[in-house]
């Protein structure tokens, strides 16, 4: 029994060590979160902004790009609402964030909403918008000018 416990004691501490050296940094954590974004992998950086998010709770860049991924992977879109709306309160927020709280609106059939920050992307970026985010359909789908 002695011997039995023993080896538990010794393989649980073997097994912990390895667990403990596993963990990442912030900073390793914030690389490996924004090379998926980057690649649009919100799935795979879905995890990792969580908890990023965990650590820093009011940060603008973690509530935008995780109120992100859960848009293009979670059921629930008006979860990520809530994320979006706290970053883009914050004027030092990436204009992208505007994009993709147009888009959570949007999605959640909120299209006033949607139209208002679509816009507001396009005013940020001064007309620069990057071609993967079409924010130019609005004006072609009706009447996008506010009443």
């Amino acid at each position: 029994m002695y011997r039995f416990l023993h080896s538990f004691l010794v393989l649980l501490s073997i097994l912990g060590t390895g667990t403990f050296f596993a963990q990442e940094t912030e900073a390793q954590l914030k690389t490996k979160a924004d090379q998926f974004f980057q690649k649009q992998d919100f799935v795979a950086a879905t995890p990792a902004y969580l908890q990023l998010l965990a650590l820093q709770p009011r940060s603008p860049e973690y509530n935008y790009k995780y109120g992100t991924c859960l848009l293009y992977n979670s059921r629930k879109k008006q979860d990520a609402l809530k994320y979006l709306e706290f970053a883009t309160a914050n004027p030092s927020v990436d204009p992208e964030a505007f994009y993709f709280m147009g888009k959570a609106y949007h999605l959640s059939y909120q299209f006033d909403e949607a139209i208002r920050f679509y816009n507001l992307y396009k005013t940020s970026v001064n007309g620069k918008t990057r071609a993967d985010l079409e924010v130019d359909f609005v004006d072609r789908t009706g009447d996008s000018q506010p009443k």
